[in-house]
């Protein structure tokens, strides 16, 4: 008789909500049907519902082309939000405390 093998779930809190997330789902950054391979530095262990989520907004659009698509349509083309973001995320790098 077959075990079937335990799916690992690794519990972490979503910054954001404050809830529970259950990591058990591997999300490809660059999507395996654009040519992204399936190597570590490629996948990230996200939750299930998020990567649901995630894939019904940006379909399998590469990370520059989701940047540009929140930039473009949701930000009305002001690209400061994302200088902002990345300034901010390479002052936290370095220990910087905002």
């Amino acid at each position: 008789m077959g075990h079937k093998k335990k799916k690992h779930t690794k519990k972490k809190i979503d910054k954001f909500t404050g809830q529970e997330l259950k990591v058990n789902s591997r999300h490809h950054i660059i999507p395996s049907s654009r040519n992204g391979s399936s190597d570590s530095y490629n996948i990230a262990m996200i939750d299930d519902h998020k990567h649901q989520l995630y894939h019904h907004i940006f379909i399998n659009m590469t990370p520059t082309e989701i940047i540009e698509y929140l930039a473009d349509y949701f930000w009305n083309g002001n690209w400061s939000f994302v200088e902002e973001a990345l300034q901010n995320h390479c002052l936290e790098e370095v220990g910087y405390d905002l």
